[in-house]
């Protein structure tokens, strides 16, 4: 077990996936990181998924139905997401454009545009089987799949 002071400079969250890739993780599944009353630290939880520092690990927030990942044209372009027809698949731009954006399996195609940070474009795809591919040439891309089978969180 490692201790660290209450008092530090990093979340429990970020030196707990520090310490994984420092022993060698090559994927990282963060249970539980959308939760709790805490948004500051969901979204910090879902920044720390784009941190250079990640290098190659696949690391990804599991959370009840929803699984974040992010994809990065320079690093890690592309994800396959396996699930369910009708499950949603949202795409969120972490950087101030994602560009050349590509899905297959979605019920509505992005062709190879951009998406905008603050836009709502890539919101609430739909998947037409049980796999989808996304992809992105240029910026960083939050991927949220959100099982539609499963429990799905609520608002409240």
């Amino acid at each position: 077990m490692i201790i660290r002071p209450r008092a530090k400079d990093e979340s429990d969250t970020e030196l707990a996936v520090g310490e994984a890739i420092r022993r060698g993780a090559t994927e990282i599944a963060i249970l539980g990181g959308l939760g709790g009353l805490r948004f500051d630290h969901a979204l910090a939880n879902v920044l720390l998924l784009a941190a250079p520092a990640l290098g190659d690990c696949d690391v990804r927030i599991v959370d009840t139905a929803t699984t974040v990942r992010i994809i990065d044209g320079a690093r890690r372009p592309s994800v396959e997401i396996r699930g369910a027809a009708g499950d949603t698949v949202s795409l969120l731009p972490l950087s101030e454009s994602a560009g050349s954006v590509r899905t297959e399996g979605l019920a509505y195609p992005t062709g190879g545009s951009s998406l905008e940070q603050g836009l709502s474009r890539g919101l609430s795809n739909v998947m037409e089987g049980d796999a989808c591919r996304v992809s992105v040439g240029s910026g960083r891309l939050a991927v949220i799949h959100i099982g539609a089978g499963r429990e799905q969180p609520h608002a409240g």
